[in-house]
């Protein structure tokens, strides 16, 4: 399912953006330990996150071919209060945002039946994070600034 959309979107990046093979991809869902199980020696969630991973990449001198945000069928990424986050993050730094996604499995039928997403309407699952990412947006403009970037 979205393991297949999110591998082959990733193989697109070459091809259709013309990015170098030596570039570098930050791909968040493998980047933090998220069991929060307390396997001695990790960090938890809430640590990990306090070391701004996602911000630390962004403002990095590396990244330097902007930030993709990979669409899949499965889930609509806006619906994530994190993934809204990390577009807030990156338009803060004017990093310039593409959409990606499997050409194999969106179609133009696909396309117009998914639904814009309400980014005000975007979740977390741990609620102090949700309070935390919010007060966030809402202290550089709101979410409607957010709905204009994600609508593009």
């Amino acid at each position: 399912g979205s393991v297949l959309q999110v591998y082959r979107a990733i193989q697109s990046l070459l091809g259709l953006h013309a990015l170098p093979d030596s570039t570098r991809l930050f791909y968040c869902a493998l980047c933090m330990y998220q069991p929060d199980d307390g396997v001695q020696g990790g960090l938890s969630i809430t640590e990990q996150l306090a070391l701004a991973p996602f911000a630390k990449i962004i403002r990095s001198p590396l990244c330097n071919h902007g930030m993709y945000i990979i669409h899949t069928r499965e889930c609509e990424v806006y619906s994530r209060l994190w993934c809204v986050h990390e577009v807030d993050e990156a338009e803060a730094e004017n990093v310039k945002m593409r959409g990606l996604f499997d050409t194999a499995s969106w179609t133009a039928a696909a396309f117009r039946k998914a639904k814009r997403q309400d980014t005000a309407t975007s979740t977390c699952g741990n609620k102090e994070d949700e309070a935390k990412i919010t007060d966030i947006i809402k202290g550089r403009g709101g979410f409607e600034r957010l709905d204009a970037v994600t609508g593009d």
